[in-house]
């Protein structure tokens, strides 16, 4: 089952660059890790960097793939966003945003700005 999801994790990401590359982004970073913290894929689009969480569900699931990025994952993802800009030299003029892509299925739904900054300083 694990591996089954790993394999479905990894289609499901490369779908997702797919269809950031389809929408005119560059690929930076695949699986950007921070700690126990990833961030699926990091991309840019004309200055702006694109954190971005990719989920998937099942049709049928009970819950859909946006309810799994909760606060504390948004808080992880925020903390995981902030390493990468200061060790890639990024300033804190940079734009970014946060975007969760989700399959529901087989389609990729693409949320834009799906949730704002939200470290506090604390790791969770």
């Amino acid at each position: 089952m694990a591996r089954n999801s790993y394999m479905t994790g990894q289609a499901g990401e490369s779908a997702a660059a797919i269809c950031l590359r389809a929408e005119g982004c560059r690929i930076l970073e695949h699986d950007y890790h921070y700690g126990h913290i990833d961030i699926d894929l990091i991309a840019e689009d004309q200055g702006c960097l694109i954190f971005a969480e990719v989920k998937y569900r099942r049709q049928g699931s009970c819950q859909h793939p946006l309810q799994a990025v909760d606060k504390r994952k948004q808080r992880r993802m925020s903390a995981a966003a902030l390493q990468y800009m200061v060790q890639h030299g990024f300033g804190p003029q940079t734009n970014c945003r946060f975007d969760v892509i989700a399959f529901y299925g087989r389609e990729p739904i693409h949320i834009k700005n799906a949730f704002e900054f939200a470290y506090s300083g604390i790791a969770y």
